[in-house]
């Protein structure tokens, strides 16, 4: 009996839960032959913090600037471009930074793959 319970448990099945992928409008509606565009205002902030024993811990802050940005996506290809433009950003006696944010995602079926550029200068 054991010998039965055991084989029945570790018989291989197949199992088919859904037929065909298909995508469910009342969650959300895809465009597929559209090219969407969109413009963005965005701030990213990337602070660091370097532990110390008994001393003060340091902190870094980057000069977060406001940036605008450009972004358009065609089928399951997004690509998004931001700058931080200086009648955005006021000089807080900090220094100037100057930099070009660059994304680049790709939705193939079940993956997601993200390129992602920061250009920095100061």
């Amino acid at each position: 009996m054991f010998i039965v319970c055991f084989t029945l448990i570790l018989k291989p099945y197949n199992i088919y839960a859904q037929q065909k992928e298909s995508v469910d409008n009342g969650y959300y509606i895809t465009y597929p032959d559209k090219l969407m565009l969109r413009i963005f205002t965005l701030q990213k902030f990337a602070p660091f913090t370097i532990p110390s024993k008994g001393e003060q811990e340091l902190n870094y802050k980057t000069n977060s600037k406001f940036n605008l940005g450009l972004g358009a996506t065609y089928k399951s290809y997004t690509l998004n471009l931001s700058y931080g433009f200086k009648f955005l950003n006021k000089e807080k006696g900090r220094g100037t930074t100057k930099g070009l944010d660059l994304q680049f995602h790709i939705f193939p079926n079940k993956w997601a793959i993200d390129l992602l550029g920061k250009f920095r200068k100061g």
